[in-house]
């Protein structure tokens, strides 16, 4: 007797890709849609400064001093960034804090020549933009930390988001 069943086509299954190795000697580099969703919570800070008696001069301040106090601006706070410097990863001091914004302030009144340096960040091996390279800093992600040495040739808790 013959089977006349119709045969329904099954996918091939296939062993997962194991994941892609990462040095765990590197730092977890927060990448540039993160960095851009952070700065879109400054823009809405910086221009909530502007429209109060304090103003201007405060919200120029804004950018440097947090990332001098705390090492990250509200935005990136919310979104568990950190700027650091990138010899040692030691807290950004004054030098580099006004380096960082001088340079980010010219990539804003340039137009798209400057806009050209925030999208640096998304080929960048460090994803550092032209501000970070200017001022020798990198942005961070404190919600991974940096893999002791010795630890597992890549990690566990890697997910795909907005860091990619």
């Amino acid at each position: 007797m013959s089977d006349d069943r119709k045969t329904v086509w099954e996918p091939e299954l296939r062993p997962a890709e194991p994941p892609e190795e990462v040095d765990p000697e590197l730092p977890p580099y927060a990448g540039f849609w993160i960095r851009a969703a952070a700065a879109l919570i400054d823009l809405a800070v910086i221009c909530g400064l502007f429209l109060t008696v304090i103003g201007i001069p405060v919200a120029m301040c804004y950018m440097p001093v947090m990332w001098m106090q705390s090492g990250a601006t509200l935005g990136q706070k919310a979104l568990a960034l950190r700027v650091v410097r990138e010899a040692d990863g030691e807290p950004v001091r004054t030098k580099a804090a006004i380096v960082r914004f001088v340079v980010m302030l010219l990539e804003c009144i340039f137009g798209v020549l400057g806009v050209l340096g925030f999208i640096w960040t998304a080929f960048d091996g460090k994803k550092q933009s032209w501000h970070d390279k200017a001022a020798g800093t990198i942005v961070i992600r404190v919600d991974r930390p940096i893999d002791p040495p010795g630890a597992p040739e890549h990690r566990a808790d890697a997910t795909p988001g907005l860091d990619e």
